[in-house]
């Protein structure tokens, strides 16, 4: 089931883990996909963000958070980075596997897809 009208949570390791929220549309995922971006085992949601930004995603490394929240990143130490991220993973957040940019055609279609 796809909710439409969501928040989304991302935390960008091109960003140095700083924290965004977008609005979004999020469809979980119980089986394996196989949509062209989507291929890996294991996709829990694919994730459509309408927006015109540059989004710089890094797969493996960036963090979706569904919804918003007050968790945040500390990065001041190796160590704190790990826990705060563990911390993010326990609380439902999950790890960006692809991604796919379309914002190209009509203006109003301009979105990222994004599975994980």
């Amino acid at each position: 089931m796809m909710i439409t009208n969501a928040k989304v949570t991302i935390f960008l390791a091109s960003n140095n883990y700083g924290k965004s929220v977008y609005d979004c549309h999020w469809q979980d995922i119980k089986q394996t996909s196989i949509h062209a971006i989507h291929l890996q085992t294991g996709v829990k949601a694919i994730i459509r963000i309408p927006t015109d930004d540059t989004i710089v995603f890094t797969s493996a490394k960036d963090i979706i958070f569904k919804g918003e929240t007050s968790l945040t990143v500390d990065v001041s130490t190796e160590g704190k980075l790990s826990e705060t991220i563990y911390a993010i993973m326990q609380a439902g957040g999950q790890t960006v596997m692809a991604t796919s940019d379309k914002r190209y055609g009509s203006p109003n279609m301009h979105h990222y897809e994004v599975s994980a």
